[in-house]
């Protein structure tokens, strides 16, 4: 017998096991997964959308309550993010989001990947537009096992590949420089900070002057909304430096306009496409779009920093 559930407030044990959903399409989220992260999601609301065969889950996704306060009134909505479905349950996957639908009014899907969009299309989500996440490559070789194959040329593959040894040995020495002095420090949050705080008590953050960024995953994310400024080359490179004596793979920062592309990319990032698509049951959801194209919105406030 095949059922849906909401779990709305998703015990330890219930996030774990939805966890073992999710690896079997994305092992490596096994290393970021923590009973500090699932009481993390506890305290941010997280809820777990589950389809089960038998009583086994079969496909979970995972809901991230958000809100705005608009002039209007308040908005809400959810981010859905770590959607998955195990390979011997054929249609699970599309069952769950579209009970998901019902569920849930209004969701916002940020990086939809390329496989996934034919669901989407066909369950009449609508594509936003496509933003990017701006990447600074830490360690070259490591970076291309997660973005090579959206290279659509061998060669450029193979160029970038063949030169990860002397980029990664370089970068450092050039970050060091472009430092001067600028030593990023731990970020310190309190609890009237929201996300920030609970994300800190399990994710390691940094801080260089204004800048803040968490390391997800071994992706060093910037959270800072783009439109309050990117910050100097400087603070960047102080990130940069201490990322990459951490061992993380790239920094990144979520983009939504060409003109803050190009000053990203004057910054030493490199564009990668982030398609964006939505359900808008009630048509609630133009002020989010709104503040997310604007650059109001960073990493932090989304689910890639979860």
């Amino acid at each position: 017998m095949t059922e849906t559930e909401r779990l709305t407030a998703p015990t330890l044990e219930q996030l774990a096991d939805a966890a073992e959903v999710n690896y079997v399409r994305t092992p490596f989220q096994r290393e970021l997964d923590s009973p500090a992260r699932f009481r993390g999601f506890q305290r941010l609301g997280v809820e777990v959308a589950v389809v089960r065969r038998e009583g086994r889950m079969e496909a979970v996704a995972y809901l991230l309550p958000s809100s705005l306060e608009t002039p209007q009134g308040r908005v809400e909505w959810v981010y859905m993010f770590q959607v998955a479905a195990r390979l011997e349950a054929p249609g699970a996957g599309s069952l769950l989001i579209r009970q998901v639908m019902q569920w849930y009014p209004a969701i916002l899907g940020i990086g939809i990947t390329p496989d996934a969009v034919r669901i989407y299309q066909a369950f009449k989500w609508t594509h936003y537009r496509d933003l990017w996440r701006l990447v600074h490559p830490l360690r070259l070789d490591r970076m291309m096992q997660d973005y090579g194959g959206r290279l659509a040329k061998r060669w450029q593959r193979g160029i970038l590949s063949a030169m990860a040894g002397v980029y990664n040995l370089a970068g450092g020495a050039i970050e060091a420089a472009l430092a001067s002095g600028a030593g990023p420090r731990p970020a310190i949050f309190s609890e009237r900070q929201g996300k920030a705080a609970v994300v800190a008590e399990y994710l390691p953050l940094y801080q260089a002057g204004d800048l803040v960024a968490v390391n997800v995953g071994g992706a060093g994310r910037i959270g800072n909304p783009p439109a309050s400024g990117l910050g100097s080359l400087r603070l960047h490179a102080a990130l940069w430096r201490q990322m990459r004596r951490d061992g993380l793979k790239f920094c990144e920062m979520l983009i939504p306009t060409p003109e803050l592309r190009r000053r990203a990319q004057w910054l030493g990032y490199c564009p990668v496409t982030l398609p964006v698509w939505y359900w808008d049951k009630n048509r609630t959801m133009t002020p989010v779009l709104e503040q997310l194209g604007s650059g109001k919105i960073s990493f932090l406030e989304t689910d890639k920093v979860v």
